[in-house]
């Protein structure tokens, strides 16, 4: 296809050029984006996109170099003749302006044509992330403000169940509302924009750009799990649910990349947080388990214990013995191991990525006087050490959410392995998602993805037991699943308490290691912690995403006793 010279309608970063064809049958409207590559040299790329009536969208990428000529004023030009790609003639241009000369630094390539836009745009998405990383493309968002704005408070008045309701700070505190105006179909909640780049973090990444804005007080809101309670109540018709807005999702986070500026740094600062014991003794309960724990009905209980209730409950379901071998991978701050060894009088190792967790849990160790029935490696479950037998049982608790999409085979498979072949049980306990949920996952990331579990990933149930009999070529046998998220929703919320009453010894340890953070650091460190609290308690409380328990054991399990006690422990 030739085009006539591409002229550029804003500043590097922004919309370009907008051309709508005069002449020739269909009419065509064509558009353009320019991103800087390097500044030195004035290279970049120009996304183009043709819209035809007739034949559908097409899209096109190409280095060019930015002249640097001075802003005109809006004109209505005339190009030379040309043959489009349709074979229609094309002669008659109006260009938006100011203008400026884009010279071509090689042709053009169209990446694809459909016949629809909706065909089209789902071919634009993986074509383009191919395009986007030869192009090591690196640029922030630079949409115009008010083109996000329109977008996304279009997006928000799909919003049926309840009420949004957001003070523009920025601009007189206008008022924008969008749900119902009766009390009576749902929550309501107010959110205070300060900043106008709120719009267009919502624009790229809906669920992480609201949580960016918030960490980095674009916004404020004073209840943040109703605001939550409201998005997943309309979840279909707002993020995953409304096409227009995934399609603009899944395209300028497949084109623009993060550059690591001031903010940008803070932010990675507030993922990769100190992991220091003291931060999560300041939320945990003294046993420092960083899992669900198991709640009783009664209201006025101690979250310690019901995290000794948790550790009690999934040991009684490994059936231990003085002589088994329990493997526990990764077993955090060590209790879990502790337990086991002081209640079962078995051997225990453990498995962990981190130093300082280890040099904990071998101080708890040897303070129980535990060193030679317990021990703590610093080392990756694929590479544990196999006893001539195998290990007689193997635990892991919240782990498996950082095993990641592409191994979930291998790790059934390893614990297979590493399992005694004929008596072997094995319990696992993390956090799923619904499977339509799972089913509908986000194209780019989310909060979760960024700052919670990067690398990780949360699988469906279905994804769980499929993975654990490809894995183990049908040598696991599941004996009991349960689904107890709600549970993690009420630990959640005790460890956001402590959390929050303990601030103050937070922010005094986050400073000592932090020597150069500033005060927006520490409020986005904060703000971090405060988000993936409530943020992960509405998805609980709600059940999209859920906690499941499952055992399973090596084929054929062991033959049991009419008269045997774990006979009867079978119903419980």
């Amino acid at each position: 296809m030739s085009l006539p010279p591409i002229t550029a309608a804003h500043p590097e970063g922004a919309f370009l050029m907008h051309l709508i064809t005069f002449t020739g049958s269909p009419s065509m409207d064509h558009w353009a984006y320019w991103i800087s590559i390097d500044s030195e040299t004035d290279i970049g790329v120009v996304i183009h996109a043709t819209a035809d009536v007739r034949n559908g969208f097409q899209l096109g990428i190409k280095r060019s170099r930015d002249l640097g000529a001075p802003a005109n004023k809006p004109t209505t030009k005339t190009s030379p003749q040309w043959i489009d790609h349709n074979g229609i003639e094309k002669s008659l241009c109006k260009v938006k302006a100011p203008v400026k000369t884009l010279d071509s630094v090689e042709e053009t390539k169209w990446v694809f044509s459909g016949a629809s836009r909706l065909a089209a745009n789902e071919k634009l998405i993986g074509r383009l992330l191919v395009l986007a990383r030869q192009e090591m493309l690196a640029v922030t968002p630079s949409f115009a403000q008010s083109y996000a704005k329109t977008f996304v408070i279009k997006t928000l008045q799909s919003i049926t169940k309840g009420r949004l309701v957001l003070i523009l700070r920025y601009n007189n505190d206008e008022k924008i509302t969008s749900g119902s105006t009766d009390a009576a179909t749902g929550p309501e909640a107010v959110i205070y924009v300060n900043k106008p780049r709120f719009w267009t973090r919502i624009l790229i990444a809906f669920d992480l750009g609201f949580s960016e804005a918030y960490m980095l007080q674009d916004i404020d809101c004073d209840d943040l799990g109703t605001v939550f309670d409201i998005y997943l109540l309309n979840k279909d018709l707002l993020g995953f649910g409304n096409p227009l807005l995934v399609f603009a999702q899944r395209t300028l986070r497949l084109v623009i990349k993060p550059t690591n500026n001031v903010e940008q740094a803070r932010l990675n600062a507030s993922a990769h947080y100190d992991t220091s014991n003291k931060l999560f003794a300041s939320f945990l309960s003294l046993d420092m388990n960083y899992s669900c724990a198991h709640w009783s009905a009664d209201r006025s209980e101690t979250l310690q214990s019901a995290q000794e209730r948790k550790v009690d409950t999934l040991l009684k379901r490994l059936d231990l013995s003085p002589e088994h071998h329990l493997l526990d991978i990764g077993c955090g701050w060590g209790d879990v191991i502790i337990t086991a060894a002081q209640k079962y009088g078995c051997r225990v190792t453990g498995l962990t990525l981190a130093k300082e967790q280890k040099q904990l849990a071998e101080q708890r160790i040897k303070e129980a006087g535990l060193q030679d029935q317990v021990s703590v490696l610093l080392c990756d479950y694929r590479k544990a050490p196999r006893p001539d037998e195998g290990y007689d049982r193997i635990i892991s608790i919240g782990m498996f959410e950082h095993v990641g999409k592409k191994y979930f085979n291998e790790y059934f498979g390893t614990i297979s392995r590493l399992l005694h072949p004929r008596s072997g049980l094995m319990v696992i306990d993390g956090i799923t998602m619904t499977n339509k949920m799972f089913n509908n996952k986000s194209p780019v990331d989310t909060f979760i993805d960024r700052y919670i579990f990067p690398g990780g990933y949360l699988p469906s149930i279905n994804l769980l037991t499929q993975s654990l009999h490809e894995g183990s070529k049908g040598a696991l046998e599941i004996t009991y699943a349960k689904d107890i998220g709600p549970h993690y929703g009420k630990t959640l919320i005790a460890w956001k308490e402590k959390f929050e009453h303990n601030w103050k010894n937070i922010r005094e340890d986050y400073v000592a290691t932090h020597e150069n953070a500033s005060e927006e650091d520490i409020e986005a460190f904060r703000r971090m912690w405060i988000f993936y609290f409530v943020y992960c308690e509405a998805g609980f409380r709600s059940r999209i995403i859920g906690n499941y328990i499952i055992c399973a054991a090596k084929t054929p399990e062991p033959v049991i006793s009419y008269d045997s006690a774990s006979f009867g422990g079978m119903l419980q």
